[in-house]
């Protein structure tokens, strides 16, 4: 007997999934038994499950789109990962209508005898579409906890009651008249860190001062067990789904300007070329001066750095040390994908492209200095011999690299047949596919071959960055991991003695915390491609340019130009319908040509299913 979860693939295939390593089929009468995410135990016949027994249900509530049919209402849920209707029970409202989203209880969970059974809670009515999109997204993944447990109330009253108190302990230094600033998107309200940066006789000394999140989230305590369950905030397009209570996240932990705040200081010393020198750590009482934005200081010229002249020194020292740090970053061969990312653009209430996000030089400065600061943690953290968990970031596989190695020769980029599976070739392809007139779409490719970084207890360095010891220190509010790292930090730095965490707990953490993080991303990933779907609606039947960035053996995806939307142009729709499929040239070949990655191909929008975010196109 195996226990799992019940998986659904988007094509409908049911599994059974043991483990990251093994899992089972379920064939299409199991799945009348189930909703995805259930906990069953199976008997098991050669590959194939067979449900013995429901563990745990999944799946309490849904939203679903309402259907009318001869018998009366059924509901779809709009994570198309669900394959059962729902039978909606005990509804008298007239109101409702074919196509009205609603939030439905279950009230009957399915069963080879009969179909799920609900009620509707309440009909939805979205204020925007950024407001729909992030919902249906939060439906592929239920297991999203929303709001936070009554048991951890008590606990957060009695941290505001302690903040509100005003009585700091004598182990934090009083750094409040020292010149920290913030530098953060327009939207954020949770200030992880603050920067200071002074001039010395022999470079700079630079200090970054983190929310010191340990000192109100005490390690066991029911908030501390809600933390780590989640291990990191979600951030969409409408809302944020905190680690922390907002109490916390966005208040008393946050560094807002002119507010006294606990943190925990990373003072860094670096020489005129800014490599760094000496290091140590401290607990501080910081006052934010000021609060910036990145749009504000932009690429921090010298026009923007006047118009704040009380902070133009700071400012000044801040640019020449990210210039500098840029340039180390290089010496290292850190491996650097600049891609650009995308946001809607909405016009008269409808999402009419999605536009490039400049990247300004005020992103890179905050960068750099939080990777020094994450630099110096692992290292203290290494010298003094303490376990706790890193940022570790693999080698790729070596047939990956050989596979993108034929694939960019097959691009026309100048690459050795011999080459050396090291850091120095993949930063060489980098700078190559620079300046190719697709680059960005060879520099998803490459980034395809790296492997994912994870968080490990017993693993530190990090390929991408070329650093041996790396962790992430820097965002202890939306971040488990960085939490973690400060109660080991304050562990040396005054004796303190947390809970030993054992090599075991430490790895258990790590790997949660990897897992959530992924989750994160999916979420985000999906609300994403359901505004893009929604993008593409409104351009139905309409012709554009666009360039092939995906090619698989049943057609190929298509990024159309102007919108910046990506569709797929499905083989059927083709004139010749007869390909081979060369993986590593990653072509479809016939004997009338060749249709590569890279290529230019005019398409129409013929059809979109916003809730599978599936943009359907055919060739112009």
């Amino acid at each position: 007997m195996f226990k799992g979860i019940v998986k659904l693939s988007k094509n409908g295939k049911g599994s059974l999934l043991v483990s990251e390593d093994l899992s089972f089929k379920l064939s299409r009468k199991e799945l009348f038994k189930v909703f995805p995410g259930d906990k069953v135990e199976c008997s098991v016949q050669q590959d194939k499950a067979t449900i013995q027994k429901i563990i745990e249900r999944n799946t309490s509530e849904v939203i679903g789109k309402l259907k009318k049919t001869n018998k009366g209402w059924i509901a779809e849920s709009v994570n198309n990962e669900f394959h059962l209707e729902i039978v909606i029970k005990k509804n008298t409202s007239k109101k409702l209508k074919n196509g009205d989203f609603c939030k439905i209880k279950i009230k009957k969970q399915p069963s080879l005898k009969h179909r799920p059974e609900g009620y509707i809670v309440e009909q939805l009515i979205f204020s925007n579409i950024f407001e729909e999109a992030d919902e249906i997204a939060l439906q592929t993944n239920l297991n999203i906890k929303r709001t936070f447990p009554k048991i951890i109330l008590p606990e957060i009253n009695r941290i505001l009651r302690e903040h509100n108190s005003g009585n700091f302990s004598s182990k934090y230094k009083d750094l409040t008249d020292k010149n920290f600033f913030t530098i953060d998107g327009k939207n954020a309200k949770d200030f992880d860190d603050a920067i200071c940066c002074e001039q010395t006789s022999n470079g700079y000394k630079l200090l970054v001062a983190i929310a010191d999140v340990s000192a109100f989230v005490s390690e066991g305590s029911s908030l501390d067990k809600v933390a780590a369950e989640r291990a990191t905030s979600i951030y969409l397009n409408s809302k944020v789904i905190p680690m922390l209570p907002k109490e916390l996240s966005n208040d008393i932990c946050s560094l807002r300007p002119l507010e006294k705040r606990l943190t925990l200081v990373c003072e860094m010393i670096l020489d005129k070329d800014c490599s760094l020198k000496t290091f140590k750590f401290s607990s501080a009482i910081i006052e934010s001066k000021k609060r910036f934005t990145y749009d504000e200081l932009s690429n921090l010229e010298k026009d923007n750095i006047d118009r704040h002249p009380e902070f133009s020194n700071d400012l000044k020292k801040l640019l020449e040390i990210c210039k500098k740090r840029i340039e180390k970053r290089k010496q290292r061969l850190a491996i650097d994908f600049e891609m650009n990312e995308y946001r809607p653009e909405v016009k008269k209430g409808k999402l009419k492209a999605f536009v490039p996000v400049t990247r300004y030089l005020s992103h890179k400065a905050v960068e750099e200095c939080m990777i020094l600061a994450n630099i110096s943690a692992a290292k203290f953290l290494k010298e003094n011999q303490i376990s706790t968990i890193f940022r570790f970031h693999d080698f790729p596989d070596m047939d990956k690299i050989i596979s993108l190695q034929k694939f960019l020769q097959s691009r026309g980029l100048p690459i050795s047949e011999d080459f050396n599976l090291s850091r120095k070739s993949i930063f060489d392809w980098v700078q190559k596919t620079s300046k190719h007139k697709i680059n960005e779409i060879l520099a998803l490719e490459i980034l395809k071959s790296m492997k994912l970084a994870i968080y490990s207890s017993e693993r530190s360095e990090h390929f991408a960055l070329g650093l041996d010891e790396y962790l992430h220190f820097t965002s202890p509010i939306r971040r488990y991991p960085d939490l973690v790292v400060h109660r080991c930090i304050k562990q040396i730095i005054h004796n303190k003695k947390f809970k030993s965490l054992s090599k075991n707990d430490l790895a258990d953490i790590a790997e949660n915390c990897s897992f959530r993080e992924r989750e994160a991303d999916q979420i985000s990933k999906e609300a994403d491609k359901v505004l893009r779907s929604r993008c593409g609606q409104n351009y139905i039947g309409n012709k554009f340019s666009g360039i092939i960035t995906g090619v698989t053996e049943f057609g190929v995806f298509v990024k159309l130009d102007q919108i910046n939307i990506e569709g797929l142009c499905h083989i059927s729709s083709f004139k010749n319908k007869y390909y081979n499929f060369n993986y590593e040239m990653k072509s479809l070949v016939s004997r009338q040509g060749t249709i590569s990655i890279g290529d230019k191909m005019s398409c129409i929008i013929e059809s979109v299913h916003p809730y599978e975010g599936k943009i359907s196109l055919i060739p112009a």
